[in-house]
């Protein structure tokens, strides 16, 4: 089939990327507009797919929220079904965590990201049911994008037995049991996602602990990530919103492993602030616990910020001037010290997945 002599006239089609007996995937140009697009064609008219790709697009197209992949247009080319939507230059989760586990910071950040678009479908009345890791695109901005909502329940009443395995970690329980899924079943695909970016590692029937798995994991992170785990729906958050309500409002502090009380964070700080500074911070969070904000100085190579920080903006302040002074020459990590340490030498070169994890 000649896909260019079809859709050459607005699409510059660059590359394809898929190709079964259902689908064509192109990464292409739209002529007009000047950007570039996904091209997903559906190949064959009057069957079961056609009515499941067309339901799809339908879903897909009713939702606007930046962590769900966009529809600019659809249409039929003779017996062709095809939609076009928004590229995303990135990765997929499962790409990502094949270099390891993500760090904490990230992984905040794409919670709160497939959260609040869960949360955007669930007021429209629309569950998920499974999102897996080669479905959720990191774009080069650090967002998580949904890309596919096949089997979402206004695309299909039930997930279909052949792909409901027993042992799919992506599904909720009750879903592999043959049940229709609410959001309680969003939460524990989200909960596996998660527990999947910071360990490396899928959920097994009774999880182990994220901790054991990934020590550099805050034991509050834990804690929330693995109430969405729970085998039973309602012991599990009841909504995305509550779930989001739970990772904002958390007031318990980041702990460093084996420590006994709150490293870097005061120990009122919200989670949602802890957050903020460990991102600005890389994550690279080290030296022994400080009780408050004390003496604080952050080190980069032979760079220091000594003094007392008495506000939490000021600590922010600092954050952000080590990062920038870090990413300008270079580095692959800040430190964050107790009291006025001698400054640690400058750090040899870090190898492509050390810059890996400092571009995520």
């Amino acid at each position: 089939m000649n896909f260019e002599e079809l859709f050459g006239d607005q699409y510059e089609l660059e590359k394809l990327v898929h190709e079964s007996d259902d689908h064509a995937l192109f990464h292409a140009r739209d002529r007009v507009l000047k950007r570039a697009v996904a091209l997903r064609v559906h190949l064959r008219p009057d069957t079961p797919s056609r009515r499941w790709y067309e339901r799809e697009t339908e879903v897909l197209a009713s939702l606007d929220h930046p962590s769900i992949r966009t529809i600019y247009h659809a249409a039929y080319r003779g017996d062709l079904a095809y939609r076009v939507g928004g590229w995303i230059v990135g990765e997929s989760l499962a790409e990502a965590c094949a270099r390891g586990p993500r760090p904490v910071p990230l992984v905040l950040s794409i919670a709160r990201d497939l959260l609040y678009a869960m949360d955007h479908a669930h007021v429209r009345g629309i569950v998920m049911r499974r999102v897996r890791p080669t479905t959720l695109m990191i774009d080069v901005a650090s967002r998580a994008v949904v890309t596919d909502l096949r089997y979402s329940n206004r695309v299909l009443d039930l997930v279909p037995e052949a792909d409901r395995r027993a042992d799919d970690p992506f599904l909720a329980p009750e879903v592999r049991r043959g049940e229709t899924g609410d959001p309680y079943a969003d939460i524990w695909a989200a909960g596996s996602l998660l527990y999947f970016a910071l360990t490396g590692q899928t959920p097994a029937r009774d999880p182990v602990p994220v901790r054991e798995l990934n020590p550099r994991t805050p034991l509050v992170m834990e804690r929330w990530l693995m109430r969405a785990l729970e085998r039973k729906p309602s012991d599990r958050y009841p909504s995305a919103a509550e779930m989001i309500a739970a990772l904002a409002e958390w007031t318990d502090p980041f702990t460093e492993p084996g420590a006994a009380g709150p490293a870097v964070i005061l120990p009122d700080t919200p989670l949602n602030e802890a957050a903020l500074i460990a991102d600005r911070l890389c994550g690279q969070v080290h030296g022994k616990p400080v009780a408050g904000l004390g003496a604080v100085s952050v080190s980069i190579g032979a760079a220091t910020f000594p003094g007392q920080a008495d506000t939490l903006e000021e600590l922010i302040d600092r954050a952000d001037k080590a990062l920038y002074q870090a990413k300008s020459g270079g580095r692959n990590r800040v430190c964050v010290w107790r009291g006025q340490p001698e400054a640690p030498a400058a750090p040899a070169d870090s190898d492509a997945r050390e810059k890996e994890e400092l571009r995520n």
